[in-house]
Parts: structure tokens; sequence; C-alpha cells
């Protein structure tokens, strides 16, 4: 057998009821997406980065995300080396809104977008991003060499002046 593989013998008797059968094929597939699924880490420096950048960019009210950024742990998606990365959490969830958008050159001249999504309760999700080419990313940009859009959200905050004043100054400084 090849080096992470396993094999499963089972007899009749094992099998005696749909239900085994079913918890069986369930706890399988659980320690397969296990063996597959890349190990957490926290952000690095880079990432950290190009995320403020990201936020600061956007609305003040998502300021507040920056806060303890540094400790948040992400796991690498499976993107064929692009760059994805989904923000660790306890419970399910899903990708609810995308608060900020980006685009840059990757070294080769391959445009790469990046899209930074929320969940329901208004946590990171996920930084997604795309290689037009599905090629891996060969090097992560400098926050001068990102492009950063304004969500219609941020665009209507910025024209409204939201008062600054509302939000306490740990939240301020991760965007100064």
């Amino acid at each position: 057998m090849a080096k992470g593989t396993f094999k499963l013998t089972l007899s009749r008797k094992t099998l005696n009821s749909a239900s085994a059968f079913t918890s069986l094929c369930h706890h399988t597939l659980l320690y397969v997406y296990e063996l597959q699924t890349p190990l957490m880490r926290k952000l690095n420096e880079q990432e950290i980065t190009i995320i403020k950048k990201l936020i600061c960019e956007q609305e003040i009210s998502h300021h507040k995300l920056l806060i303890g950024i540094e400790n948040l742990y992400v796991k690498e998606l499976t993107d064929g080396g692009m760059g994805s990365l989904e923000f660790i959490s306890e419970d399910r969830r899903h990708l609810s809104e995308t608060i900020a958008e980006a685009e840059f050159y990757d070294e080769d001249n391959v445009p790469v977008f990046l899209f930074l999504g929320i969940d329901s309760r208004g946590e990171l999700f996920e930084l997604d991003v795309f290689k037009a080419n599905f090629s891996p990313l060969k090097k992560w940009p400098s926050v001068d060499q990102l492009d950063v859009k304004k969500t219609n959200q941020a665009m209507r905050e910025n024209n409204a002046a939201t008062a600054i004043t509302s939000l306490d100054s740990q939240e301020l400084d991760g965007c100064r």
C-alpha cells in the first residue's frame, strides 16, 4: 500500500444494519477529510498587511475586524496554490458578504483578484484569491501594488462623512 493510505476490511457481521454502514461511511469520510485538510496556522506578516489594507479602505464599521488580527488562525484552501485562506472558527458558518475587493499583477504579469469575506456574525471568514490563469501565486504584492476597490457600502459611508468619534482608538489604530 502507498504511504498515507489505509485498508479497511469488514465482515457482514460488522455491517449488520444500514445505520452502522452510514456511521462507518461518515467516520471514514471525516478521517479522509482530516488527512487532506491543511493544518491551521497564524497569519503571516504579509497576509496581515494585505488584510489591513483591504479593511482600512472600506467602511469604518469593519475596522473593528483588525482587533487581534495577529492572533487569528487560518487554513490554506486547496485552490491550486493561489493563496486562498479560511479563517478558523469553532462554529459551522458560511460566507455572508464580501466586504473588500482588490487586484494586482503577480510576478508573471497575470492578474490576481482578492475577495475578503465575512460570515453572518460579521467575523472574518475567508480571503479568496483568484489568479486569472489558475496557476499558483508566485508572490504576494506590496500594499502599494494593491488596487483596492471601494464597496458600495464604503462609498455611501464615506459620502455621508460618518462620525469617527464612535469608534474607540484601538479600532482606528489598525488603519493608521
